[in-house]
């Protein structure tokens, strides 16, 4: 491809991703495009003035600090808006929500909480209030509550959760903050976000795990689940230590680098990223489409595969040791190394 070509093809993905980016910004704030756009040259995320929430028997927390019985929570539903979220596990009897901020908060600045139905539900402040400053929301859960379902949509604050058990799924959305779960169990795990990052590190999920990102990057360790989609426009994705059923993984122009897997089947398709994917075990099937980026796939040794390399223009290197288990790759102008360890 020409470089003139390459110059058009790079800033029609920026373009894209930007857009997109922009996109799920206004979504979070329940805004038009234009109006997300507008927020981000003058408002900022981290304005409440577009908010408007039903308050309805929800509590101002004036003084920073609030405590609940463990048997009284069930759930988590947090909503937030600039600055950062922890919900981690402490030694304590009792669920304590904490708000700090650098300044002094108002009465309309402050968080609002209501316990109904036993789900603890977050607000980051009355509705329709201008430069709201940075705000940490702490949330510490005890030991012994294992929690039915955590919810956190955030604009531009980052959420991490840190030793927790949910019986049910965990749903994360942020705009522009990073998202970190770490020695964590649940059901389910859907991770969402435009720009900032994912990390999800020592975790076990029943169930699938959903990592969405436009521009962030991705990165996983230490992951047992039955399912994981990892999807991104031009954010990279990282994968070590998996054990799964299914691995899928898609993206435009950010690379692909997957290590320590065990799995049945792993998918992937890719633009112009590169794709590296390292076995552990012998899958059962391997399915990878890209348009111009290399492809390595490294074997447990004796691992016999029955390769279909289609291409337009990619070369083959490495020697293939034939067997039953089916490799489709299907490249443009990438290359495919197979390699044994």
């Amino acid at each position: 491809m020409k470089t003139w070509k390459k110059i058009v093809l790079l800033i029609g993905i920026l373009l894209l991703a930007f857009g997109l980016t922009v996109l799920q910004i206004a979504h979070h704030r329940g805004e038009s495009f234009a109006a997300g756009l507008s927020g981000l040259n003058g408002l900022g995320v981290n304005s409440a003035v577009h908010l408007d929430y039903d308050q309805k028997g929800y509590t101002v927390l004036k003084d920073g600090e609030e405590s609940f019985s463990a048997g009284e929570v069930e759930a988590l539903q947090i909503d937030w808006i600039s600055g950062g979220v922890s919900v981690e596990r402490w030694d304590g009897k009792e669920l304590v929500v904490r708000e700090k901020a650098s300044a002094k908060l108002s009465e309309d600045e402050c968080l609002r909480f209501r316990l109904s139905g036993g789900t603890l539900s977050i607000l980051p402040c009355a509705n329709k209030v201008r430069a709201l400053p940075e705000k940490q929301l702490t949330v510490l859960v005890p030991q012994s509550l294992t929690l039915s379902e955590l919810t956190a949509d955030a604009a531009s604050a980052s959420v991490a959760l840190r030793g927790l058990d949910v019986g049910g799924a965990v749903d994360l959305d942020s705009a522009s903050g990073s998202l970190r779960v770490e020695d964590c169990r649940c059901a389910a795990l859907d991770l969402d976000s435009a720009s900032g990052s994912q990390h999800v590190l020592r975790c076990e999920v029943g169930g699938a795990v959903d990592a969405d990102s436009t521009s962030g990057s991705i990165t996983v360790e230490e992951l047992g689940c039955l399912f994981l989609n990892a999807g991104s426009t031009s954010g990279s994705q990282k994968i070590g230590a998996l054990s799964c059923d299914t691995l899928r993984l898609s993206s435009v122009s950010g690379s692909q680098r997957v290590s320590g897997l065990e799995c049945r089947t792993a998918e992937s398709s890719s633009t112009s990223g590169s794709v590296h994917i390292a076995f552990v075990e012998k899958p059962a099937s391997v399915e990878i489409e890209t348009t111009s980026g290399s492809v390595e796939l490294s074997f447990p040794k004796g691992t016999g595969i029955d390769l279909d390399f289609d291409r337009t223009s990619g070369s083959l290197h490495g020697e293939v040791l034939r067997g039953p288990i089916p490799v489709n790759v299907e490249t443009t102008s990438g290359s495919l190394t197979i390699r044994y360890q």
